[in-house]
């Protein structure tokens, strides 16, 4: 049977044990590395984090949580950047193609 005097935070409680901001907490709930449930109704609810989490967390290593999604938000601000970029030489390099080619060009890079 689970424990009945199990200890939960709240996500800005769960932010100042970690050192870390509070929308870090959030990104990491929404990716899944951190496991929390919801409680309340509607706008009224929060998420609650048990104190497992936060044990599993120390002993894991903060760092590593961070250094992955900031690696992520470098990924993708590279990613912006080098599709920006090869739209722009596929224009130069096929200036004489159609409009139609052009946007299914555009297309392709957003993909990638």
């Amino acid at each position: 049977m689970k424990n009945k005097n199990m200890r939960f935070y709240t996500v800005s409680e769960f932010a100042k044990v970690l050192r870390v901001h509070v929308n870090t907490v959030y990104k990491a709930i929404n990716k899944g590395r951190i496991q929390a449930f919801r409680s309340g109704v509607g706008i009224y609810s929060s998420y609650r984090i048990p104190e497992t989490e936060a044990t599993r967390m120390m002993e894991y290593d903060t760092k590593v949580l961070l250094d992955r999604i900031v690696d992520e938000k470098i990924r993708k601000k590279e990613g912006a950047q080098k599709s920006a970029l090869t739209i722009g030489e596929t224009n130069e390099q096929s200036s004489c193609t159609s409009k139609k080619e052009n946007r299914q060009e555009k297309v392709r890079a957003r993909r990638i």
